[in-house]
């Protein structure tokens, strides 16, 4: 009877091993399918932040190239309206009457002026489209040019 004994005793803490190690194996499975699935999920956010990444990335490409864009058509008008301002100005200016142009009504080249000191008569074919008047009376004449008011010259 103590040999029955010692035997159940014997084959209860063999039974209670073989539970005792299965049961630490089934543990060890659960530990091993959780630290799979940990793994898993962290490569899974991993890959989630690398997209959220990728799309800030080319969210901030896109932002870059529309103010690039932006700014190129801020130059582009800007360099239009410097351009119609210059135009405008220019055309509010007024017309320079040329040096040989003279207001008694001769012409006078530069080459003339400083050569010989010839004149020749102008009537009408003045280049700056103004017209000239002398009067025979008196030694002034009187001009008129389009951008100008009317003046008296006396010479």
């Amino acid at each position: 009877m103590l040999l029955k004994r010692t035997v159940d005793i014997i084959k209860f803490i063999n039974s209670d091993t073989e539970e005792q190690e299965e049961v630490e194996e089934e543990v060890e499975e659960e530990e091993e399918e959780e630290e799979e699935e940990e793994e898993e999920e962290e490569e899974e956010e991993v890959e989630v932040k690398e997209e959220e990444l990728q799309e800030k990335v080319e969210v901030k490409e896109e932002e870059e190239e529309k103010r690039r864009c932006l700014e190129k058509r801020k130059d582009e008008v800007l360099l239009q309206q410097r351009r119609r301002q210059q135009h405008q100005q220019q055309q509010q200016q007024p017309t320079r009457v040329p040096q040989f142009f003279l207001y008694s009504g001769t012409v006078r080249t530069k080459r003339e002026n400083g050569g010989s000191g010839s004149s020749s008569s102008n009537s009408s074919s003045n280049s700056s489209s103004s017209s000239s008047s002398s009067s025979s009376s008196s030694s002034s004449s009187v001009l008129q040019h389009p951008n100008h008011s009317r003046e008296r010259i006396v010479m």
